[in-house]
């Protein structure tokens, strides 16, 4: 392997940690800064989409379309760290992941263990899986794919910091 080549690797496993540390921010801790706003009852739903019925449908297909686009980027990125080993792979890691953070939810009292999110969120890290795979394929060129997918997350990286820097300045941190 190429040093260019390891440099954007490496780099691409640097911005997915960063990436997995601010999913479990927003997910697990709803980009909360006190305490206070995170104790909620433990409650569990392992009935895929299941919903109350005094919740609008508006509010249930936004959040699971913003699951699906939160996780998106992950696999890409993890698509791009894995792509020598097979795809159920990354799949694999997807769907651990998501458990992980639903399990948090649950164990820290701060959320509902949801199979509609591990859902979601699994859905989401196949699509971003996937279109890696096929941006591969149509470009001929995993080096060129990946600086490309580096550049935009590294800028997604910086955006991602700057929300978080202005949201600590007015929650008086």
């Amino acid at each position: 392997m190429k040093l260019q080549e390891k440099n954007v690797k490496n780099g691409m496993r640097m911005l997915a940690i960063y990436y997995i540390i601010w999913l479990i921010f927003i997910l697990v801790f709803k980009m909360s800064f006190s305490i206070n706003d995170l104790l909620i009852e433990r409650k569990i739903n392992l009935i895929p989409f299941y919903h109350d019925n005094n919740v609008n449908i508006k509010v249930i297909l936004d959040e699971m379309v913003l699951n699906i686009l939160m996780f998106l980027p992950l696999g890409i990125m993890i698509r791009s760290i894995f792509f020598d080993k097979k795809s159920s792979k990354s799949i694999f890691f997807m769907l651990t992941f998501s458990l992980i953070v639903e399990s948090l939810q649950y164990v820290l009292s701060i959320g509902i263990f949801d199979i509609t999110d591990i859902i979601n969120n699994t859905l989401g890290g196949i699509l971003g899986i996937t279109l890696y795979s096929i941006f591969v394929k149509k470009s001929k060129s995993k080096f060129k794919v990946d600086r490309f997918i580096f550049l935009i997350a590294f800028i997604g990286a910086i955006f991602i910091s700057l929300i978080l820097i202005i949201l600590l300045k007015y929650n008086g941190m």
